[in-house]
């Protein structure tokens, strides 16, 4: 799963992007690679991989992960006026989602680009980037179905005459700021708005950058939330970039302690992390064994025998069928013996919908 991260000057984007990923990009960057993309890659926490590696004991460890990018700052002051285009859009287009920095911090000596800081403001101003880049998606593609209409005919022309209505309608829908058309197509329209790959339609959260004095008086901030909620999916998460960038620089036993003494409960790392999960509808399968205790990565309710191409395609190819027991019902007898002698591993099949926490053993031949 790959996430997105955009946000204007200033707003901490990058600073959480280290947070996430755990890359210490301590040197300034220079006027070369001003404008790089920079790819890192995220551990999911999961407490139930350590409960499970108490009882294996194995070589390794390996947590689910998380890719994300973080995106050159979208400047309405500067040359990202104009649409998102080259690298920037095919990288935002692989994205499945996006994660939008939100300044709602006050610091002087960090210059908002705008002047002041206005988190209503700085949310339209990502909209209409992101919005004015489907546009230019969506001129190009009425352009080519143009040309294929001068020498298409029968059935393929009736379908290309389709399609030119339906570009036709969903840039009138984007100019207006009515993207919630984009929830009710048919079959066909739904063909359609895959091959173009908007920005607009996937999933965004929204991650407002807080200071220490807003966490302390848990304040109310005020969200123009309507144009993201209307789309493919909405989250919010409240964050102090500060904050997480210095405790990252203790062990986890003293984040911890400093986290209960303030009474902060979970990281805002946890939050986005389990925000991504929810809004992408994803959950995650275990592998268990003395030589790895692993979790995979899956939509919910995926099939047993797609889930098993995450592990390798042979498991795919080869399925005969797959061992399941949840990691509850495992966890309360302690080992997988003992869970057989009770009836509790089940046998399954190619169209089992694998659920969160599942204990998955595949059998194959290839």
């Amino acid at each position: 799963m790959q996430i997105g991260l955009v946000g204007l000057s200033s707003s901490g984007k990058t600073t959480i992007f280290k947070c996430l990923t755990g890359i210490n990009q301590t040197l300034k960057k220079t006027g070369l690679d001003r404008g790089k993309v920079e790819v890192g890659v995220a551990k999911v926490e999961d407490p139930r991989l350590d409960q499970l590696a108490k009882i294996y004991q194995p070589k390794k460890i390996v947590p689910a992960e998380i890719t994300y990018f973080d995106i050159p700052i979208l400047d309405p002051t500067g040359n990202n006026q104009l649409a998102i285009s080259g690298q920037y859009l095919n990288q935002l287009q692989l994205a499945d989602a996006f994660v939008q920095v939100i300044r709602a911090f006050e610091d002087p000596s960090i210059p908002h680009p705008e002047g002041v800081v206005n988190p209503n403001r700085d949310i339209e101003i990502i909209r209409a980037e992101l919005v004015l880049s489907d546009l230019l998606i969506l001129e190009k593609r009425s352009d080519k179905v143009k040309e294929l209409l001068k020498s298409s005919k029968g059935a393929e022309r009736e379908r290309v005459m389709k399609e030119q209505v339906f570009l036709e309608n969903l840039k009138e829908g984007l100019e207006n700021e009515t993207p919630h058309m984009m929830k009710s197509l048919n079959s066909e329209e739904t063909r359609f708005i895959a091959n173009y790959n908007l920005l607009a339609a996937k999933p965004i959260i929204t991650v407002v950058n807080v200071d220490d004095g807003q966490l302390e008086d848990n304040i109310e901030i005020d969200l123009t939330k309507n144009h993201f909620q209307e789309l493919a999916g909405h989250s919010c998460v409240i964050f102090n970039a500060k904050l997480e960038a210095e405790l990252m620089q203790m062990s986890q036993t003293e984040q911890q302690e400093f986290r209960e003494t303030l009474g902060l409960g979970h990281s805002c790392l946890h939050q986005l992390t389990k925000a991504t999960l929810d809004i992408m509808d994803m959950g995650t399968f275990l592998t268990v064994g003395s030589d790895e205790v692993r979790a995979w990565l899956i939509k919910n309710n995926q099939s047993a025998v797609s889930a098993a191409r995450k592990i390798h395609s042979d498991i795919e190819r080869g399925f005969i069928r797959a061992e399941v027991i949840g990691y509850d019902d495992f966890m309360s007898h302690g080992s997988m013996t003992t869970a057989r002698k009770q009836g509790l591993v089940r046998s399954e099949g190619k169209s089992y919908p694998v659920k969160d926490g599942d204990i998955i053993n595949y059998l194959f031949n290839v």
